[in-house]
């Protein structure tokens, strides 16, 4: 089989990094690119055998391509800090020997593990990403947020899951999904879309109904609950937050322009 190397990004996840490098020690190489971490992710992974490399965060997309031209393999297993590579995910990569190379890429199947329950319905599950890719046959592409690589086709598919540990606290979800619908939403504006009214009058109701009813997330209990709550509430964020961006520009276009903030002030949202 070539050999692969298991890329990690990570900007203060001292909590979660040590147990996501023991996931991948199977690989030939763990790198973990930290983003600026100010309390001891790096000293963490370092502990456990990975590659470290600083590179001050440029944003989701940026990082994860940085670490994967950083890595010393041309074949790249892509995890986030908050993922865990099963062993039946494991073996089903190693099973693949030598016709490994017959793909650009293999796609993966995420498990939300949600307030520590593994939720089996809601409609997140499989959720099927490209995470083992050849470097020089795909790239991540520039999506701001919930970016995805993109490989040359046809892609495999492994079994076995990659686990991904969501529901940190309910005030520790919400600044998540603050960041993460900022992003969202400039992404929106900058492609010259817009949110009125009835979208979000609409959509965000219709996300907990699918989740919830239609997906039966009701049957995970509170943590489905919750979830398909979350989803809700996203989609009015982003929505909003369009709407606002949208409605910032039109008025400013009539005012004189604000002073911009200071650098201090423009750091970008931290993962």
């Amino acid at each position: 089989m070539p050999p692969i190397s298991a890329v990690i990004i990570a900007l203060d996840e001292v909590s979660r990094i040590a147990e996501a490098v023991r996931s991948v020690r199977w690989a030939d190489e763990v790198l973990v690119v930290d983003g600026g971490s100010r309390d001891g992710t790096a000293e963490a992974a370092r502990r456990e055998g990975a590659r470290i490399i600083e590179n001050p965060w440029p944003g989701f997309p940026q990082q994860k391509n940085f670490a994967a031209e950083s890595a010393r393999h041309d074949w790249i297993f892509s995890l986030d800090a908050d993922e865990r590579a099963t062993p039946e995910l494991v073996g089903s990569i190693r099973t693949l020997g030598d016709g490994l190379a017959r793909r650009a890429g293999y796609e993966v199947a995420r498990r939300p593990v949600f307030y520590g329950r593994r939720l089996r319905f809601g409609g997140y599950y499989p959720g099927y990403r490209v995470r083992l890719y050849d470097r020089r046959r795909g790239r991540w592409n520039d999506r701001p947020v919930h970016e995805r690589v993109v490989v040359q086709r046809p892609v495999g598919r492994l079994d076995g899951d990659l686990l991904h540990f969501t529901g940190h606290g309910l005030e520790a979800d919400y600044r998540r999904m603050l960041r993460f619908t900022a992003l969202a939403a400039g992404q929106a504006v900058g492609q010259g879309r817009r949110a009125g009214f009835v979208q979000l009058l609409v959509r965000p109701p219709a996300a907990f109904v699918w989740r919830y009813f239609l997906r039966l997330g009701l049957l995970d209990g509170a943590p489905g609950l919750i979830a398909a709550a979350q989803s809700s509430l996203y989609a009015f964020l982003k929505l909003g937050r369009t709407w606002e961006a949208a409605e910032i520009a039109r008025r400013g276009a009539h005012r004189a322009p604000t002073p911009r903030p200071s650098p201090a002030h423009q750091a970008g949202p931290r993962p």
